[in-house]
């Protein structure tokens, strides 16, 4: 699976470390999670956006719904952000 994402830092005046990982849940139980992906790459835009890409088998899930959770966490803020959607797994 394939997931890409930008965190937004447009008051930022050097790239600060971000860190992000994917959590797969299922009937409320956690069944699946990344290892956290750090990026401090900022692109040159007005928004100093930070791409965020992860790449992951889903060899190890059962087909079926689950919801699907997206971390993104800032050391130096002290904050997180949190993206979650239902996913359809099928074979």
């Amino acid at each position: 699976m394939y997931v890409y994402l930008q965190a937004y830092q447009p008051d930022a005046q050097t790239p600060e470390p971000l860190y992000a990982f994917v959590t797969f849940y299922k009937g409320g139980a956690k069944v699946f999670e990344t290892a956290p992906l750090a990026s401090l790459e900022i692109s040159a835009n007005r928004l100093k956006t930070t791409p965020l890409r992860f790449r992951f088998p889903l060899s190890g899930l059962d087909s079926g719904e689950y919801l699907c959770q997206v971390t993104v966490l800032d050391t130096k803020s002290r904050k997180a952000a949190f993206w979650q959607a239902p996913v359809m797994l099928v074979p």
